[in-house]
């Protein structure tokens, strides 16, 4: 007679484990692989390459700022005073919201034509 055994409890659990690792390292991969909008609760717009799990990091960091004049502008974070080495780690706690950015949008564009340079882009 065939005698089939089903799988333990503990196998269950580290094989949806697994599986739940996978599916955020995959949707994780995402975000990273193209530009995102990641807002804060202290009003900055950040816009890079952002990879939220797990550790909430932003590399290819571009920040939202305003001149005297009120135009809006895009500035390399590795140009700014603070100048980080290579991510900058956000406080999850501290994210309003992120979300990918689509290739038609201006800001993308911005980054796109701007990216070898060191100086702000200004925003059409």
């Amino acid at each position: 007679m065939l005698k089939i055994s089903l799988p333990s409890k503990k196998s269950f659990l580290i094989l949806a484990f697994v599986f739940l690792s996978a599916a955020l390292l995959t949707r994780s991969g995402f975000y990273a692989s193209q530009y995102s909008v990641v807002y804060l609760k202290t009003g900055d717009i950040y816009f890079g390459r952002f990879l939220p799990f797990p550790f909430h990091l932003i590399f290819d960091a571009w920040i939202l700022q305003r001149d005297g004049n009120n135009q809006v502008f895009l500035a390399k974070t590795e140009t700014m005073i603070w100048r980080p080495q290579k991510f900058i780690h956000l406080n999850a706690s501290e994210i309003v919201f992120y979300a990918p950015l689509s290739r038609q949008s201006q800001v993308w564009q911005t980054i796109e034509v701007n990216k070898s340079s060191n100086e702000p882009a200004l925003i059409k």
